[in-house]
């Protein structure tokens, strides 16, 4: 099971939970969000991170000379896209950075799906339910099992909502090749818990 926290925010916190047997993190460069980075400070962050844990950039319709800036001053290894369909522009200046990237698909409580489909390129592709609150990050639990038996053409990746008590049951409900996390491993915004972290972990692997 493909495991990443998102939302970190500090150096010490990122060291160690890179070394607990997570596959990815997250570093948020959306401004409204509590958890965002300047692209100095998210230098930092990373600074200690174990080696071949994957540093995730997440940005949210930003405009592309601000994603191409954090690129070339933070050593991402993939990006995640939120926000509204990828154009043929945007595609072609992701392909132009050369990083691997992650799309991300809202679900609605009235939709029912059968199949994801990702943007052209995509990587990974990030499913979370829709909410008015912000585009992640805001805990809100929905019916995971509107994936179960979900096919899609690159491995799906579950997210939102999903907390120690909550993600066992999903990733059985669902079997996604991965699970993200942010707000339900947190003690505040940004701030993790590690005992949450570690409790994640181990129910996702089990």
């Amino acid at each position: 099971m493909w495991i990443k926290i998102c939302g970190l925010t500090d150096p010490e916190e990122a060291a160690k939970i890179s070394r607990m047997g997570v596959d990815a993190i997250g570093l948020i460069f959306y401004p409204p969000s509590p958890r965002s980075l300047t692209p100095e400070r998210a230098v930092d962050v990373i600074s200690d991170v174990a080696p071949g844990v994957l540093k995730v950039g997440v940005f949210v319709d930003p405009q592309w000379a601000f994603i191409h800036s954090v690129v070339k001053s933070v050593p991402l290894d993939m990006l995640q896209w939120h926000g509204g369909p990828l154009s043929e522009e945007g595609r072609i200046e992701i392909d132009q950075m050369g990083v691997p990237w992650i799309d991300v698909r809202r679900v609605c409580p009235s939709e029912s799906i059968a199949t994801i489909s990702p943007a052209l390129g995509a990587d990974m592709v990030l499913v979370e339910g829709f909410t008015e609150k912000a585009q992640g990050g805001t805990g809100t639990v929905w019916d995971f099992k509107k994936l179960a038996g979900i096919k899609a053409s690159v491995p799906l990746i579950l997210s939102g909502g999903l907390d120690p008590e909550l993600v066992r049951q999903a990733i059985c409900d669902v079997s996604p090749f991965g699970v993200d996390v942010s707000s339900g491993v947190e003690r505040s915004p940004g701030r993790k818990d590690l005992e949450k972290v570690a409790r994640f972990i181990e129910e996702a692997r089990k």
